[in-house]
């Protein structure tokens, strides 16, 4: 069952917003203006909504060193 064109387009956003909030040092704000949202308040809760984190903590965790164990 494939989505409908709309729901496709959102999460691809969402997809993009991962890897520039990953890749980038870009500010919320400039990123949510580049992926076409006017404005970042509405772009932060659609990716809260859609992943269950803000972008901000997002960004936070996936930045966060991965504690390795060395025996």
């Amino acid at each position: 069952m494939s989505l409908p064109v709309y729901q496709y387009v959102l999460a691809k956003k969402i997809e993009t917003a991962k890897l520039m909030l990953q890749d980038t040092q870009l500010h919320i704000n400039e990123i949510a203006m580049q992926l076409g949202f006017s404005d970042s308040q509405y772009f932060s809760n659609f990716f809260k909504k859609k992943t269950g984190i803000s972008p901000s903590q997002f960004r936070t965790d996936v930045n966060r060193p991965v504690p390795t164990h060395i025996s």
